[in-house]
């Protein structure tokens, strides 16, 4: 019997770059047209953090909230878990997350929520409305694309960008599974040689040059 250090990642995996994405192709046509909607949400969050409304930040986090829950359910428990054992944990982590978005929203404050900046707006529209079309660069087909709020890559990474509009402490511990699954993301993708590595990786690096960026603009005093 071989020693166990000898395995590696793609020794435990059971599918492959095609069936995961059949996978993905199945759970749009079963859901459609939500697609839509978990677009516009995208769109509408990236337009709360430019206009800096706090209490419509803290229905965002509620319907982000949903959208963890729903992917739990829907994606890794329904579907995911089928090929991949691990999403079932997963699934268990992404309802303690969607828990977690929704006790941060509703929760007294003592002090106002922080806000966004417009660069963190920016980059939100654009992970909601580029990050799915440049799959198309890889072996992935339109019916197979990522989508915001339904499919679980691009809900961690948009989740980290308008995580950024809370409180250091806050920010991190809401950060937690949305990285670390953007971390076993990174992981399947290197293991299958997918091209979604590389665009994975380069968001992933872009979001965490953005989340160190202020959280408001600072504007001069007039002369």
């Amino acid at each position: 019997m071989s020693e166990w250090w000898t395995y590696s990642l793609a020794d435990f995996l059971m599918f492959s770059a095609r069936s995961y994405q059949r996978m993905f192709e199945l759970y749009h046509r079963e859901v459609w047209p939500a697609q839509g909607l978990g677009l516009g949400l995208g769109v509408w969050l990236a337009l709360e953090l430019h206009a800096r409304n706090r209490q419509r930040l803290r229905l965002g986090l509620c319907l982000l909230a949903f959208a963890w829950l729903w992917i739990a359910i829907a994606f890794l428990q329904a579907r995911y878990a089928r090929i991949n054992w691990a999403a079932a944990g997963f699934a268990w982590a992404f309802a303690a997350q969607a828990v977690v978005l929704t006790f941060i929203a509703v929760r007294p404050r003592a002090s106002p929520m922080p806000v966004a900046s417009g660069s963190r707006s920016a980059l939100l529209l654009g992970l909601v409305g580029l990050y799915p079309l440049l799959g198309l660069a890889g072996e992935r087909s339109w019916r197979q694309l990522e989508c915001f709020a339904l499919t679980p890559d691009l809900t961690a990474l948009g989740t980290l960008v308008v995580l950024a509009c809370l409180p250091r402490h806050e920010r991190w511990l809401c950060s937690f599974v949305p990285a670390l699954w953007c971390l076993f993301a990174l992981a399947i993708y290197w293991t299958l040689h997918a091209g979604e590595f590389w665009l994975l990786l380069a968001a992933m690096l872009l979001i965490g040059f953005a989340r160190r960026l202020p959280a408001t603009i600072r504007r001069r005093p007039p002369a």
